[in-house]
C-alpha cells in the first residue's frame, strides 16, 4: 500500500494516491519485485502499466520510470 507520495515525483505526476494498493507493475506481481530500486533502474525512462486498487476498484495507471 502506498503510504505517501512526494510532490513532483513520477507517482505524483501519474496521480497515485496514499492508500492505493499496487498489485502488478510491468506485468510482474509485487512478490516478483524484491528490489524496487533495481526494478526502477532497469526501466528508467520507460512507461510501465501499474495495476492497482483504489477504494476497492481495480485500475491501471501509466507510470514513466524516472
Amino acid at each position: 500500500m502506498i503510504t505517501a507520495i512526494v510532490r513532483g515525483s513520477a507517482a505524483y505526476q501519474s496521480d497515485f494516491l496514499p492508500g492505493d494498493v499496487i498489485l502488478k507493475a510491468d506485468n510482474l506481481t509485487v512478490d516478483q519485485i524484491p528490489d524496487s530500486a533495481e526494478f526502477a533502474r532497469a526501466r528508467r525512462g520507460k512507461t510501465v502499466d501499474v495495476l492497482m486498487v483504489r477504494n476497492g476498484s481495480p485500475m491501471v495507471k501509466k507510470l514513466t520510470m524516472p
